[in-house]
């Protein structure tokens, strides 16, 4: 693709584009190779070892990364508010509050008698 642009002695510049038109993204835009030394974050290697088991027939609660399709009930509304007047407004460990891993540990054993893996 040719970029024509008015030159200052009222003539014209002519640039080629370093691709063909129809090359992949990946020629036009070549990667930093900087960004191969990049480890992958933790959230995305737990949400590919949730996946490696779901193909492997295993039934996974995965809470690792996403959101939610469905609106919050009133009481984790409520819960939420009230969190927040009691000054709970900073970020928690990923894994959550150890209160919290206890309480829902004790929810998913007693509502799906399952095994559950704690990845750390």
């Amino acid at each position: 693709m040719d970029v024509v642009a008015p030159a200052s002695n009222g003539g014209a510049v002519v640039a080629r584009a370093p691709f063909r038109e129809d090359a992949p993204l990946a020629e036009k835009y070549p990667q930093n190779p900087l960004l191969g030394k990049i480890a992958a974050s933790k959230t995305v290697v737990v949400l590919g070892l949730a996946k490696q088991l779901e193909a492997e027939g295993k039934q996974v609660w995965s809470l690792c990364v996403g959101e939610p399709d469905f609106a919050p009930s009133e009481r984790v509304l409520k819960a939420g508010m009230s969190a927040m007047e009691q000054g709970k407004v900073k970020y928690t460990d990923v894994k959550g509050t150890a209160e919290l891993q206890t309480v829902y540990q004790a929810l998913l054993i007693n509502r799906f008698t399952a095994i559950i893996y704690i990845l750390q």
